[in-house]
């Protein structure tokens, strides 16, 4: 056994609310995918422990790292969500200005076609968006994991799975994709509510923060000023996490360094910023994309070139991140059939900005089965 993996090494007690949740998960997929057992390895919680970089591998035929971004089911009321799912063209756009390329995931895809695109690309990106992560199934029980968010927590999973086995594999996470990686690790309904929907604010950077995060290494002093001293990335999100619960919540704390805080229309603070200390996982609470990617008047707030250095900045880092992970698609032809290219951006339906549309998969099923009977019936 190599020395990730004994790192990494869990033991036998089980979280048993969370494998309950993955067998249902698997039942309604109707999938035979063995879950690794999610353990409360005290002795992980209790260290920082760091992920070797794997050596990136030169590829023939790829010239510029692959990231999956998963869908999230519609809220648009001319696409219900019992049919669809979407993607904002700003997170595409976002990301591909790095160079990175880009494969949507389907968040109704089987398990098994997920984790195979999970093998073939080198990061993933979960957006914002206005989807449900917990509900009540009744009242006064607690809340539990929607379908979306149990997928979601998968993909979270592989990802670890990766990394514990020393292949690099880096998350980036905006807004309602922060939330719920936080959730994913604490296995509950943590946040706290706030009063920030259509918000700009500045960011409260600590000394130790400035000195040792990954994301500002590479700011100069004049950028990280720019962000503690200029509202310009915007917040829209009513849920969040609170100094306190980040702090109180040792399954938070113990994998997460919180880079920045900020604060809602009201004064409480939440945070905003977090990068991994055992993973390579890394969100915010704001939406970086919007500044350059989402026209619309809410929105359309002139900025300053530094502005633009540092929402520029995002993307070129997780760039970097992206290129340390060893894994590849088989051939060109084969990367070519996933990619982004091969769909068309939606503009209309009085939607603000662009929306890359995704049919359910068994929606798809459905109408292929009613051709089928159509067929037979002629």
């Amino acid at each position: 056994m190599d020395c990730n993996s004994k790192q990494f090494q869990t033991q036998n007690s089980q979280n048993q609310s969370f494998q309950s949740d993955q067998e249902e998960l698997k039942q309604e997929n109707g999938e035979d995918i063995q879950y690794q057992e999610i353990s409360k390895n005290s002795s992980q919680s209790n260290a920082i422990i760091s992920i070797s970089n794997v050596a990136h591998v030169k590829n023939t035929f790829i010239s510029y790292p692959v990231i999956a971004v998963l869908s999230i089911p519609s809220g648009f009321q001319s696409y219900p969500k019992e049919e669809y799912s979407y993607i904002y063209t700003s997170y595409i756009q976002y990301f591909q200005q790095s160079g990175l390329r880009i494969v949507p995931l389907n968040w109704t895809d089987t398990l098994e076609n997920l984790e195979n695109l999970m093998d073939k690309v080198n990061g993933l990106v979960l957006t914002g968006g206005g989807a449900n992560l917990m509900m009540r199934e009744q009242e006064g029980e607690d809340k539990k994991f929607t379908q979306f968010s149990k997928v979601g927590i998968f993909l979270i999973e592989l990802a670890k799975k990766k990394n514990e086995k020393g292949n690099y594999f880096p998350i980036w996470t905006t807004c309602l994709g922060f939330e719920l990686l936080f959730l994913s690790f604490a296995n509950q309904e943590i946040r706290s509510q706030f009063d920030s929907k259509n918000h700009f604010t500045k960011q409260i950077i600590s000394q130790e923060a400035k000195k040792e995060s990954k994301i500002l290494s590479k700011l100069s002093k004049s950028l990280i000023k720019c962000l503690e001293e200029e509202e310009f990335f915007y917040y829209n999100h009513k849920n969040g996490f609170s100094k306190k619960q980040f702090l109180e919540n040792p399954k938070i704390n113990q994998n997460f360094n919180c880079i920045a805080y900020s604060k809602d229309l009201k004064g409480k603070q939440f945070v905003s910023i977090v990068e991994g200390k055992v993973y390579p996982f890394y969100g915010t609470q704001f939406h970086p994309e919007k500044l350059q990617f989402d026209h619309s008047s809410k929105n359309n707030k002139q900025f300053t070139m530094n502005q633009l250095r540092i929402s520029q900045h995002i993307p070129n880092f997780f760039y970097t991140e992206c290129l340390k992970s060893n894994q590849r698609f088989d051939s060109a032809q084969e990367q070519h059939t996933f990619l982004i290219e091969n769909h068309q951006p939606v503009y209309k339906g009085g939607l603000d900005q662009g929306i890359y549309l995704f049919k359910n998969i068994k929606q798809i099923q459905n109408e292929i089965n009613s051709n089928n009977l159509n067929t037979n019936n002629q």
